[in-house]
């Protein structure tokens, strides 16, 4: 498959916004999955739309593709009329009634009458062949159920979403490891009280690893640096006798919490 690099400025471009606006509708968790008999096509339509950022995977067989929904975690399936008009009802329906996900119907002018009982079924027919990549991309995007947005966690600056792993300040990433990013997510869910060292080492070490606390120790100095290099210095304080909790003052929460003063070790 062509890389991103070898593909002209224009249709790089192109990538980037198509990239852009299915991250944008489905968050980027899910994929599309092609039911297409024709060999030729599924393969070039799923590596297209895998070029332009959408996660695609392509079936010649619909009874295959059904068998494998389960693991593909779709998002939206799209079927060709060309499976002929049965089939393709019989694909809807199941998709429809297994898995409630919306099913786009990709047809021809000339194949009203064929797609009339699979639209009867929850099929919607929006996609024309032969197929466009840029146009499938923004249908298949508007066609994606309203998923509700994942938890995001704030204190003042700071920004976190658990279920992405991401970290921001001020809309610049963090860039923080899983173990972390754990460690943070903790700290954050306090709200500024502290936490303990023991909490903080069941979260991030469950297995209870030799020298746990030296392991937290190390960890929070890394994730101390790298706020540093975001110019908030002192993000996360000590508590003597306690443990960590983020410093408020630092990361721009609108009030300190009483009694909180710490220092960085």
């Amino acid at each position: 498959m062509p890389r991103a690099t070898d593909q002209p400025p224009s249709e790089r471009m192109r990538a980037i916004t198509d990239a852009r606006t299915w991250a944008a509708r489905s968050q980027g968790r899910e994929r599309v999955v092609i039911i297409e008999p024709d060999q030729d096509d599924v393969e070039t339509v799923a590596a297209a739309l895998v070029r332009r950022g959408v996660p695609a995977v392509g079936f010649t067989s619909p009874w295959r593709a059904l068998a494998c929904l389960g693991r593909e975690e779709p998002a939206v399936v799209l079927v060709s009329c060309r499976l002929g008009a049965r089939a393709l009802r019989e694909i809807v329906e199941a998709v429809r009634d297994e898995m409630n996900l919306p099913v786009l119907i990709a047809y021809r002018p000339d194949d009203t009458d064929a797609i009339g009982p699979a639209v009867l079924a929850g099929g919607r027919p929006l996609v024309a062949l032969p197929y466009d990549i840029g146009h499938m991309v923004e249908v298949v995007s508007e066609a994606l159920p309203g998923l509700p947005p994942p938890a995001c966690l704030e204190f003042g600056r700071l920004s976190v979403v658990p279920e992405w792993q991401d970290a921001h300040v001020d809309g610049i990433g963090l860039d923080l490891s899983p173990l972390e990013f754990c460690i943070l997510v903790e700290l954050v869910r306090r709200g500024g009280r502290a936490a303990s060292r023991e909490t903080l080492v069941s979260v991030a070490w469950p297995d209870r690893p030799a020298d746990p606390k030296g392991l937290l120790t190390a960890a929070v100095k890394r994730i101390r640096h790298k706020f540093d290099a975001l110019d908030v210095s002192e993000a996360v304080e000590t508590v003597r006798g306690v443990g960590y909790r983020l410093n408020a003052v630092a990361l721009g929460e609108s009030r300190r919490l009483p009694g909180s003063h710490g220092r960085a070790v």
